[in-house]
């Protein structure tokens, strides 16, 4: 790809998917990914753990790290 050129594809669709659920699990924004900053279901404000505990929590946890994660390629 070159530099400047469209970085959409479908691993951005499904950042846009993960956060959809995000919204609808907490009823918050999921705003936007920085790589300086922890993803939306880590940030304080964050109250995804506290609609889903147990087991369930770290499947949910392993869900939204890889949804959310910054680099691209990673996701």
């Amino acid at each position: 790809m070159s530099p400047g050129g469209d970085r959409r594809d479908h691993r951005s669709d499904l950042t846009y998917l993960v956060g959809i659920y995000y919204f609808l699990l907490t009823g918050r924004d999921p705003q936007y990914l920085s790589e300086n900053a922890p993803p939306p279901h880590l940030r304080t404000e964050s109250t995804v753990f506290d609609q889903v505990t147990g087991p369930k929590a770290m499947q949910l946890k392993r869900f939204f790290d890889r949804g959310f994660f910054y680099d691209i390629n990673y996701r």
